[in-house]
């Protein structure tokens, strides 16, 4: 029996040191003495020794090494627990086999293993000696392109001579004194340089590291013209007995420095030579005939690179040009209107003698016109009743090129009968109007800060050209730029922005006039007043009437008067800041009376009206009204927020009705709208509208399709197209609301209540928890903890915007020591959660994807109404307060409500439309799928089954267009799938994400993966899994691979660098703290042909990667000399990525362009044992090692995946 238990405890320990080979297992270290070092010679050579001593052999000695420029590296030591790197006689304990040096200087270095105190064996002796030195690297030089063969650089601070890199190999000696380099007398070919700064002899730094990359190349002069393009950039028409105009422009196709090629061309006809001769330089030609020419540039240096051109030699055209009538009303007797025959600019001159062309375009005056009709004012100068003769030459334009003259045109005896005075500046401005001026034009925008009113009535035309004057306040009584409008006066084609009129101390106020004259006729066309803003804050008797256009037109005996007010917007905000009320106030009139008839009419006019304070006969139109008026396609939206004392009730459209002087209203496709307005319309030829949302259709499509309509629809509203500008029918710029004052009575926050307050806003320490118009908020129910509050106070959303209150209040809450309820335990059966009563529960939260859905005392929750989706169900038991505290949540159930498919037109237009989540119940042949143009959020399960067959054609696209927030692939098997590059941004299974998005790709294998880029037009960015995400602002977006295999070639056969190139993404640009996860995958990734910047993970672009029980391959062949290096992280910016027991494989030179700490990097031949069970370490599911046929295997979608040692 002895026997056989000595043999059976051998075999277990024999098992358990079999378990040990198959898996990684770290024991505890035991440090020794603080006074260990290496042994002494006594320790190592023992002297007599008894049968009871023990014997102990010392540790073998570390073999240390340098590894970048701060880095110590050794082999792990047989036996030893830790080590002791010396770093200049001090004494640091490590258990890794590296040590970083972290601080610059210079350092002689040792290492010693350290044993176990209680093991057969002591510390080894010092290692071998390193001495390192560790700078600050010199700043890296910045270079640049001299020429086509020459780099140049500024001198470094510090630096004694550079180091010029060639496609990543030092070349040569360093550069002394000298900041240049040329590739003269190198091959033909592309070189990549880069160049090192090295200190100066004694300065303790380093070398810098490289600087950016500069790529020139030698073009063999014997086949550069297969890379020449010649493009011709003569008109494409001509006029007879014109010399025609020669250009043309040589470029390399791919943009290649070809300044030191001559590109002098020889020009000739090659068809249509009856239409042109030779001039006398016998070079150029001349137009002699109408017809097409053909000519061709050829290269004078190799004629085999040449373009053609076809050339249209039409006749000269001719100018057909018209004088407007006169018209007494209007400057525009000088007005001109023709059809020009092409865009270009129009000159004219006053001659006694019919000009030439050249003279007139030399000394004339230009006006720029554009194909079809065209109307302007000429400015003739001279007398009024002089006449004159004008002569006219176009010069024609085509695509932005001069392709001649027209014909002289002449108009003579041409009478002067208004001469405009033209306007830049206030002052001019103000001495035109001041003069009564017949026409006063502006020849620009004008600030009119601190202007004085024109006092004396005006009876001309102010005719703003579309520019704008701005900036003036206006203060006292009956303001107005003008203070009386006379007989004729015309305003036109002007914007009036950001005048207000303030502090009045009389009546009467207005914007632009304080009055206009008995019986008058007056026109306002084509204007506009933006960002108007009135108050009136003095109190006083005799402060009424007022308005942003004319204050008053007041007379019950006039017989004339015809006020036109046309293509007119207004928009402004009177604020009555006094106690004592403010009457008759409006936006067009704050008063109009008048006896005459038809003596207003209103067309296409838009008023924004925002007014406070107490009022009486206020409105958005007329304050006080009498009188006949006429309304055409006229929108008047206004608010009013009331005083203390609002007055009598007024309209939108008017505040008082006259009693004398009965109004007269004439209606049509006219609207008003207002959100706060007491009363609706005065006059009941008007319905008002109280939502923009709920103005019906017909009535907004009545006001657009009226005759001669300045309104159209953007965006589903209304809006004014005029000056050049779309005014909206939207709330105007607001101004705070008052605040309140919080204080705080036994966990109870109140305050006091804000007049005009739509509600308010509680934030607990910076999250709001309620929105609410009652004026206190109770935390007595809150957990124990310290509570910081403070209250958004609400503004009404149209003149008053939200204001935070005066302090921030403290409440804290003790804590009361209560036991939470028991935590439901949920069952899903079919539809139905259900769960069992907790004892002292009176409520349950449901929460489906972690959103509170149902509160109810109910112990089932049914998901009948939930669509196709994937969904999260857990459940919380609520006790009465005070009693007890909420149980901790539920376990959770996953409903998953699956539409199935079974062909690929029901999946494709189940991802077309979005559907939720989408079942593939057998394999499919996608030979015939198109990719659809939707942002996918749902989720899509193969159910382990093959996709095969599926080819991606088309620029930024895949299987997916875009992958948006909670989509999530599963559990499928794309079987040699094609992306073919005709454009860029392409991949096999999704061309983007979506901003934010969160992805999931899990247990989904892409098997012979292939990208054919042999398209030379702009194809580059391309992935496999995805081919970009670039946004570097984006924090959000997280893309997760669990169990993925990826086994891809990218194949290169265009004669064009492919740029942009990984097998997980091509380009992803992140700032969010983990953009990519991969666990537990095996990716592959060859690529073949001219590349730049390619990479296993990301081909190009920076982000946080983390990389866990994760294989990598990457290799190459068929490499362009121009290619870059490829890497197994990042193409070309280095990333910040986290590795946990990863595996890195090349058969060719692809490296780690950040730091590979925590992985190994293994060429296929030395790959060992190690390394696969390195994979297992921490992994959940995913690889299993098979130690006796030296494999990993990973099974992913049904499929199983290996590699293997060697």
């Amino acid at each position: 029996m002895k026997k056989n238990r000595t043999t059976y405890l051998l075999l277990l320990s024999v098992f358990v040191m079999a378990l040990g080979g198959c898996k990684l297992l770290r024991s505890s270290s035991v440090l020794p003495p603080a006074s260990s070092s290496a042994p002494s010679e006594s320790e190592v050579s023992t002297s007599t020794t008894t049968s009871s001593e023990i014997v102990k052999t010392a540790l073998a000695a570390p073999v240390i090494s340098q590894e970048g420029e701060n880095k110590v590296v050794w082999e792990a030591v047989p036996n030893a627990i830790n080590y002791l790197i010396s770093l200049n006689d001090q004494e640091h304990e490590v258990e890794a086999t590296h040590y970083t040096i972290t601080q610059y200087g210079s350092y002689e270095v040792k290492v010693l293993a350290v044993a176990s105190p209680t093991s057969d064996f002591i510390n080894s002796a010092y290692s071998n000696v390193l001495q390192i030195n560790y700078y600050e690297k010199l700043p890296a030089p910045v270079i640049d392109k001299q020429d086509y063969k020459t780099i140049y650089w500024l001198p470094v601070d510090d630096a004694g001579s550079y180091q010029v890199y060639v496609n990543d190999v030092a070349y040569g000696d360093p550069l002394i004194d000298t900041f240049a380099f040329s590739i003269e007398g190198f091959d033909y070919g592309v070189y990549a340089l880069n160049v090192t700064a090295i200190p100066e002899s004694g300065v303790a730094k380093s070398e810098s590291a490289l600087s950016n990359t500069i790529t020139l190349e030698l073009i063999n002069p014997a086949t550069y013209h297969e890379r020449l393009v010649i493009t011709i950039l003569t008109p494409a028409t001509a006029f007879v007995y014109d010399d025609i105009s020669f250009n043309h422009e040589l470029k390399e196709i791919n943009d290649g420095d070809i300044s030191y090629i001559d590109d002098t061309v020889v020009w000739s006809v090659v068809a249509g030579e009856t239409f042109v001769e030779k001039n006398a330089d016998n070079i150029t030609y001349k137009a002699i005939a109408a017809g097409m020419v053909t000519f061709k540039a050829a290269l004078k240096i190799d004629e085999t690179v040449f373009a053609t051109k076809e050339i249209a030699v039409k006749a000269r055209p001719d100018l057909d040009l018209t004088l407007a009538e006169y018209d007494s009303q209007n400057a525009d007797a000088n007005r001109i209107t023709f059809d020009a025959p092409y865009a270009g600019k129009l000159y004219y001159l006053l001659a006694d003698a019919v000009p030439t062309a050249s003279e007139i375009i030399s000394s004339g005056t230009q006006v720029i016109v554009s194909e079809g009709e065209n109307t302007f004012i000429l400015n003739l100068g001279g007398t009024l009743g002089d006449e004159v003769d004008v002569y006219f030459v176009l010069v024609c334009m085509e695509n932005d090129i001069n392709i001649g003259n027209s014909e002289v045109f002449g108009l003579v005896n041409v009478p002067v009968k208004v001469i405009p005075v033209y306007v830049s500046t206030k002052d001019e401005l103000y001495n035109a109007l001041a003069a009564n001026e017949r026409a006063v034009m502006l020849s620009n925008d004008i600030d009119i800060t601190g202007w004085v009113q024109i006092s004396t009535a005006f009876t001309g035309i102010l005719d703003g050209q579309g520019f704008r004057i701005h900036g003036a306040t206006l203060v006292g009584k009956e303001t107005g730029l003008f203070k009386t409008l006379g007989n004729k006066a015309v305003i036109r084609n002007l914007v009036i922005d950001n005048v207000q009129a303030v502090g009045f101390t009389g009546a009467r106020n207005a914007i632009l006039a304080s009055v206009i004259e008995k019986d008058a006729t007056v026109t306002f066309d084509n204007i506009a007043l933006t960002n108007i803003y009135m108050d009136a804050s003095i109190e006083g008797s005799g402060r009424s009437t007022a308005a942003a256009l004319v204050a008053q037109y007041s007379s019950t005996s006039d017989t004339l008067t015809k006020i036109s007010i046309k293509n007119t917007y207004i928009n402004w905000r009177f604020d009555i800041k006094r106690n004592t009320q403010v009457s008759n106030v409006g936006s067009i009139f704050g008063t109009f009376v008048s006896a005459a008839p038809d003596a207003l009419t209103l067309d296409n006019v838009f008023v924004d009206a925002y007014y406070t304070g107490n009022s009486n006969n206020q409105a958005g139109l007329i304050g006080q009204v009498g009188g006949e008026i006429a309304m055409n396609n006229v929108v008047v939206h206004a608010e009013k927020f009331d005083g203390t004392n609002p007055g009598s009730l007024h309209g939108v459209d008017f505040g008082y009705l006259h009693n004398t002087v009965t109004p007269v209203i004439n209606e049509t496709n006219s609207l008003l709208v207002s959100y706060t307005w007491n009363k609706l319309a005065k006059s009941d030829v008007f319905t008002l509208y109280n939502s923009v949302d709920t103005i019906p259709a017909l009535v907004k499509q009545a006001i657009i399709d009226a005759d001669d309509s300045k309104f159209a629809l953007a965006e589903g509203v209304l809006v004014m197209n005029l000056l050049s500008k779309q005014f909206r029918l939207e709330h105007a710029a607001v101004t705070p609301i008052l605040s309140t004052y919080l204080v705080v009575n036994d966990k109870v926050v109140s305050w006091t209540a804000v007049d005009f307050a739509a509600g308010y806003e509680v934030y607990v320490n910076e999250t709001l928890v309620s929105t609410q118009t009652t004026t206190s908020y109770d935390l007595s129910s809150m957990s124990p903890g310290d509570y910081s509050v403070y209250v958004i106070v609400l503004g009404n959303g149209y003149d008053l915007s939200n204001t935070q209150s005066v302090n921030t209040v403290s409440v804290t809450i003790e804590e009361v020591d209560l036991d939470p309820l028991s935590a439901p335990v949920i069952v899903l059966t079919g539809t139905e959660v259900s769960w069992a009563e907790v004892p002292n529960a009176i409520t349950y939260q449901v929460y489906v994807n972690n959103e509170l859905v149902q509160t109810s005392p109910n112990r089932t929750f049914s998901l009948t109404t939930y669509t196709y989706g994937e969904y999260a169900i857990k459940v919380i038991a609520i006790p009465n307060e005070g009693d007890y505290l909420p149980s901790e949540p539920s376990n959770i159930v996953i409903y998953a409500n699956k539409f199935e498919v079974a062909t690929v037109s029901d999946l494709q237009t189940a991802i077309a439309n979005n559907v939720g989540f989408i079942s593939i119940t057998t394999d499919l042949d996608l030979s015939t799928y198109v990719t659809p143009s939707v942002i996918f959020c749902g989720v899509l399960d193969g159910n382990n089954h093959d996709m095969t067959n599926l080819a991606i054609t088309t620029g930024a696209t895949g299987f997916f267009k875009n992958l948006g927030d909670g989509a999530a692939v599963r559990n499928i098997n794309f079987v040699s799938p094609v992306v073919t590059a005709n454009g860029a941004t392409m991949a096999v299974l999704s061309a983007a994400i979506d901003t934010g998005a969160h992805v999931e790709i899990s247990n989904v294998a892409i098997i012979n993966g292939l990208t054919n880029s042999a398209v030379v037009n702009s194809s580059s960015t391309q992935g496999c899994l995805i081919a970009a995400f670039n946004n570097a602002a984006d924090a959000d977006m997280q893309v997760t691979l669990n169990n993925v295999y990826v086994d891809y070639t990218h194949n290169i056969t265009r004669a064009k660098v492919q740029n942009n190139n990984g097998a997980v993404f091509g380009t992803l640009n992140a700032a969010s703290e983990k953009a990519v996860i991969i666990n537990n995958s095996y990716i592959k990734f060859m690529i073949k042909g001219w590349w730049n910047n390619a990479a296993t993970v990301i081909g190009n672009g920076t982000a946080n990667v983390e990389l866990n029980n994760t294989v990598l391959t990457m290799d190459c062949a068929d490499k362009n000399a121009g290619s870059s290096n490829i890497y197994f992280d990042s193409g070309n910016k280095s990333m910040t990525t986290t590795l946990t027991n990863s595996l890195f494989v090349s058969d060719s030179e692809a490296s780690f362009k950040g730091t590979a700490e925590g992985a190994v990097i293994r060429t296929t031949a030395t790959i060992v044992l190690a390394d696969l069970e390195m994979l297992v370490t921490g992994s959940i599911g995913g690889w299993l090692i098979d130690t006796i046929n030296n494999k990993a295997t990973i099974i992913i979608a049904g499929k199983q995946y290996s590699i293997s040692v060697g």
